[in-house]
C-alpha cells in the first residue's frame, strides 16, 4: 500500500525533517510538502 502524505510548515527545515524521519520509516511513502495552507489547498 502507497500512502500519500503531505507535511505543510512554513519552516522549510522543519518540513524536510519530517518528511525524512516518514520516508526513512517507510520508504514507500509519498510524501509532498507545502510551505503555506494556500500552497497545500492549490
Amino acid at each position: 500500500m502507497n500512502l500519500k502524505i503531505a507535511v505543510c510548515d512554513d519552516e522549510k527545515l522543519i518540513a524536510d525533517e519530517i518528511r525524512g524521519h516518514l520516508i526513512q520509516y517507510k520508504p514507500e511513502y509519498t510524501v509532498d510538502l507545502y510551505h503555506s495552507g494556500e500552497d497545500l489547498l492549490n
